[in-house]
């Protein structure tokens, strides 16, 4: 029995040991972070393809003669081709301006040719094109590959600053 007690004692310490030892500096000194604040730091902004019918209930309904935004917080809408080579370059600087700016507008992505009654409704003729939506305000155009500071100054100043004052 005196064994049996010493060995479960043995057991113990050493499932202890091995516990500590695996534990990472920062878990060691207590201030680990929790589970929740990982999964935000390492989780990716990505934008978000929309189809004709998303992009009405989504954006507005490009049928009707006005053109009103229906969401809440500022977007931007690129229409694209998979065959365009600007295209291809302007992805990723909006994806990273979408994670530098944390999220403070949307990034939509609608391609040209699988939404040709869209593309032609709104007069993308040329791509990239991108649309500005800001809400209760007139949307924005622009035509063709900008660098990623045009964009930045674009959204500064109608999208995230237009966006605070209201």
């Amino acid at each position: 029995m005196k064994r049996f007690i010493i060995t479960l004692l043995c057991l113990c310490f050493c499932s202890m040991l091995a516990a500590q030892t695996d534990a990472t500096p920062a878990e060691k000194s207590g201030k680990a972070k929790t589970e929740k604040q990982d999964k935000a730091t390492n989780e990716k902004l990505e934008p978000i393809t929309l189809t004709q019918e998303e992009f009405a209930k989504k954006i507005f309904d490009y049928n009707d003669t006005v053109m009103v935004y229906k969401g809440k917080k500022p977007a931007i809408v690129d229409f694209y081709a998979d065959w365009c080579g600007p295209c291809k370059r302007l992805s990723p600087i909006l994806d990273e301006l979408l994670n530098e700016y944390e999220g403070a507008f949307i990034v939509y992505k609608v391609n040209v040719d699988h939404n040709k009654d869209l593309a032609r409704a709104l007069q993308v003729r040329n791509i990239p094109t991108i649309l500005y939506l800001a809400p209760k305000q007139k949307a924005k155009r622009s035509v063709g590959l900008l660098t990623k500071d045009q964009l930045k100054e674009i959204i500064d100043k109608y999208l995230v600053i237009d966006n605070k004052k209201q």
